[in-house]
């Protein structure tokens, strides 16, 4: 994959990086958003990505990753200080695009908040939405965001001590419905 990589331009590959932290499908508009590009210079960057196989076009017109280890190499070739920045201004980027998310998109958003070194944004967000999560079956997903909450949690309160008991009582669930 490396090698697949290797002679992208400058803006092609960051562009890679900066779409890899987005998720599996490649928003020219977020995109937009955090590099500040004009839009021709973010369509060149895209196009050359679909050009070299790293991003394909979806029935829907959209763009995606072709597989997924490209994207997996893509967030890895990023810079830890640059990575943290990028998760930062997607989490934002995607606040101010929808200001009453989902649960699914609050998970989303906790996710960038703590990759972007935002732990109590993060934290609030992964608890706000686990309980969410948890009345949709997604106890998959609560248990991830309650694991990021405790993990976020700086010194134990009556708040921790309440998370803890929704992670044990998500995990018994878990446990139930497995039998």
């Amino acid at each position: 994959i490396l090698r697949h990589l290797e002679g992208l331009s400058g803006d092609a590959r960051e562009a890679l990086g900066i779409a890899s932290l987005v998720g599996r499908q490649a928003d020219d508009g977020l995109l937009g958003q955090i590099t500040g590009w004009p839009q021709q210079r973010i369509d060149g960057a895209l196009d050359e990505l679909v050009r070299r196989h790293v991003l394909e076009e979806t029935p829907a017109g959209g763009l995606q990753f072709l597989h997924d280890k490209i994207r997996e190499v893509g967030e890895e070739s990023l810079p830890a200080a640059q990575a943290g920045r990028s998760h930062l201004a997607i989490a934002r980027a995607i606040q101010v695009a929808d200001p009453a998310p989902s649960p699914a998109r609050k998970a989303r958003l906790a996710h960038h908040f703590a990759r972007g070194g935002e732990a109590a944004e993060a934290r609030h967000l992964a608890w706000e939405a686990a309980p969410e999560l948890m009345r949709l079956y997604a106890h998959g997903e609560a248990q991830k965001l309650l694991r990021l909450s405790l993990s976020l949690s700086v010194a134990p309160t009556n708040q921790c001590v309440k998370e803890r008991l929704l992670l044990e009582e998500k995990a018994a669930l878990i446990a139930i419905a497995n039998v």
